[in-house]
């Protein structure tokens, strides 16, 4: 049998039966894990552990999460899937209560019983790493209280649920200080700012550091038009790397026109002052996510690609999902996803350092249904 023949017979099996291998040996329950505790925890991570099931070994497990004590798996998230006995979860919102379980998964999707639920409580940002202003403004100061007003409110956020509004009482500027920041030559402070559509009497903003016993004022400056408005826009400095004195203030102000107010309350959330330390997190959408209608496998972006491409999914119900990448003979090269995902909108990254130029078969398995795509490494 020649080779076009082979090949297309090898995929022909792979889009028809969804395997390039099938058992008829029945397979058996899976196990759930047990003893799962928490090992560390700090601001934006927590750690833990648990002990295989006795008996088979399980292929991984998933770990889930949810803000609220008693949750049943569909209402927790997803966190991630691991052959390991234990999982460091990060990204997380300081001073919040999360509550996990993990189940064990074998290698034709069976999934075991939850573990028993435990919590944890990150701990408290120290004010000059991080303020996310989900109870209060911690260390950070308006500059001129004649002109300003500032609340935590839960009508706009970029990282958790709250956020600083700003709201002007004057025709001066809107400033938001920390005193005594303990930032470092070479460090950026990034600040989220969101402007509404229907904002005026904006000159300008501008990021600032005070140092040099108040002699010296380090800015930078951000014209009107390079400005989203009605989103939130990321901001940042970084501290000059010839500073060789403590910085005695960073801050952001927002300067007004001359003689003209500003009209529109602005919004201050996710300060960091040392982004090394911190993965920023993805800016919240407010309102419900609309949930896809069907299963669908996107085309990958770019194609073709070296040596990186994203593929994304859509998934109209929760349940447990595969992504496995094949080569033109049909052989499995890299399993992308392989544990339970909720409903929503999906991307993955697919890294194809280690593989050859040529074509290769993406092939995604969810709720009883396949969907497969092709794609193109050039290197």
């Amino acid at each position: 049998m020649g080779y076009v023949s082979r090949l297309g017979l090898t995929l022909t099996a792979l889009l028809l039966t969804g395997s390039l291998y099938v058992s008829s040996a029945k397979q058996a329950s899976v196990s759930a894990p047990t003893n799962l505790k928490v090992v560390t925890k700090a601001t934006t991570s927590d750690s833990l552990n648990w002990d295989a099931p006795a008996g088979t070994v399980p292929t991984g497990y998933i770990i889930y999460r949810s803000t609220v004590s008693g949750s049943a798996l569909t209402d927790m998230t997803v966190v991630d899937s691991t052959a390991a006995t234990g999982y460091m979860d990060t990204n997380l919102n300081s001073k919040t209560t999360y509550y996990y379980k993990v189940t064990a998964y074998d290698d034709s999707g069976n999934e075991s019983e939850p573990t028993s639920e435990v919590s944890v409580t990150t701990v408290a940002f120290p004010s000059y790493m991080t303020e996310d202003f989900e109870t209060d403004i911690g260390n950070w100061v308006k500059g001129d209280p004649d002109n300003v007003t500032v609340a935590v409110v839960d009508s706009m956020s970029y990282s958790g649920t709250h956020s600083v509004a700003m709201v002007p009482t004057g025709s001066g500027n809107l400033d938001l200080q920390l005193n005594n920041p303990p930032i470092l030559p070479g460090q950026k402070v990034r600040f989220h700012i969101f402007v509404p559509e229907d904002t005026t009497g904006i000159e300008g903003i501008q990021l600032f550091f005070m140092y040099n016993n108040w002699s010296v004022w380090q800015s930078n400056w951000y014209e009107p038009a390079d400005l989203k408005l009605g989103a939130w826009n990321q901001l940042e400095i970084t501290l000059a790397d010839s500073v060789t004195t403590t910085v005695l203030r960073a801050g952001i102000q927002i300067t007004g026109k001359s003689g003209i107010n500003i009209t529109s309350t602005l919004f201050a959330d996710f300060i960091t002052t040392d982004p090394s330390a911190t993965p920023l997190p993805t800016p919240i959408e407010k309102g419900p996510a609309e949930v896809p209608q069907k299963l669908t496998l996107n085309n990958n972006y770019p194609n073709p690609f070296n040596p990186s491409t994203n593929i994304s999914y859509n998934l109209p119900k929760s349940g447990f999902v595969t992504l496995s990448v094949y080569d033109a003979l049909g052989r499995k090269v890299a399993v992308l996803i392989q544990r339970r995902e909720a409903a929503g909108n999906h991307v993955v990254t697919f890294n194809a350092t280690r593989l050859a130029s040529g074509i290769y078969f993406y092939r995604l398995q969810a709720n009883n249904e396949m969907r497969v795509k092709k794609m193109l490494l050039l290197k």
